[in-house]
């Protein structure tokens, strides 16, 4: 089943976030497996509510503010696994994304 991959700063409580979770859980999960990626690491306050719901949530760095040097590497890493689609989604990962 390909994965569809959102892409977000952090999963921290806010409209965006809120959003882009809502949409997720009504994809058809016969055809599609909704990811979430994280710039930034920490406890983010979403991530019980991703688990509820079945939607597999991945912090690309441990550190709890956005460092590129740390998260791009890790990007670049996962994107191997050759995901369906990618949303971008907030600034920063709509920026760095793109490349």
């Amino acid at each position: 089943m390909p994965d569809i991959v959102y892409i977000l700063e952090e999963l921290n409580f806010g409209g965006t976030q809120r959003q882009t979770l809502e949409l997720a859980t009504r994809l058809d999960r016969g055809r599609f497996r909704p990811v979430f990626w994280t710039l930034c690491g920490g406890t983010p306050d979403l991530l019980t509510w991703t688990r509820d719901r079945d939607i597999e949530g991945q912090a690309l760095t441990v550190h709890a503010r956005c460092r590129p040097e740390a998260a791009l590497p890790a990007l670049w890493r996962r994107l191997g696994s050759g995901p369906a689609l990618i949303h971008l989604c907030t600034a920063l990962p709509n920026i760095w994304g793109r490349i």
